[in-house]
């Protein structure tokens, strides 16, 4: 009887292990569990990143041309070396959301760069944050560069290889963008066609399925090179 009770008791559990695998895969819970409870930026942290900008910026006698802003994925990329140019500095912070990236603009503003490239957004999109909300952010960065005589370039929010909902929120960000550009003859450089030609990125661009590896970001700096090329000579 207790065997009988005993094997009982391990096919159940068996069948609800089997059942929460079934609906962890085909509703992506474990993905929603990880995104929906990604925090914000932790404030000392950000804080921190901000003041080396403030200094650093005190540092550059050299005209600087470009400044790549954003989060992680600007972050992670030697822009001098991608871009083989001096005059170009790195302003990303990882985990950065653009509401942190409108409120450290002052240092980049400070550099009095012609072009500032700017990608955000999947870390708000990430902690659920509406695609309204990010992209009302996403301009007023915008236009506080150019109030400034400072050119913005955007750059297309990258899909990721997370489930569909939420490329289907950077797919409508990325809409926004590129409408907004157009309207206000802004350069805007849609990378996703080259990184992720099928909707999410390819897995030779990616080592978690959101970073880049060295070979995402000699893709992605190559096609920025030739935008550049095409702009007004720097």
């Amino acid at each position: 009887m207790q065997k009988i009770i005993l094997w009982s008791s391990l096919a159940l559990n068996l069948c609800a292990l089997l059942a929460v695998v079934v609906l962890s895969a085909r509703f992506s819970l474990w993905d929603k569990f990880i995104y929906y409870g990604r925090s914000l930026p932790r404030q000392p942290v950000w804080q921190e990143e901000v003041r080396k900008h403030q200094a650093y910026a005190q540092l550059h006698r050299q005209p600087v041309r470009i400044v790549m802003v954003g989060n992680s994925l600007v972050h992670g990329g030697e822009w001098a070396e991608l871009l083989q140019r001096s005059d170009v500095v790195n302003r990303g912070i990882s985990g950065d959301v653009t509401r942190g990236i409108l409120d450290r603009l002052e240092p980049v503003l400070a550099l009095k760069p012609r072009y500032v490239c700017i990608m955000a957004g999947i870390n708000d999109l990430s902690a659920r944050r509406s695609v309204a909300d990010v992209f009302a952010i996403y301009r007023q960065i915008i236009e506080t560069c150019r109030a400034e005589g400072i050119n913005p370039i955007l750059m297309s929010t990258l899909y990721t290889r997370m489930p569909d909902y939420l490329n289907q929120e950077v797919a409508a960000l990325n809409q926004a963008l590129q409408r907004y550009a157009q309207q206000e003859n802004i350069a805007y450089l849609d990378l996703n066609p080259i990184l992720a030609p099928e909707g999410r990125l390819q897995l030779a661009y990616t080592y978690d399925g959101v970073h880049l590896t060295a070979e995402g970001y000699l893709r992605w700096a190559e096609a920025l090179r030739t935008l550049l090329q095409t702009l007004a000579p720097l």
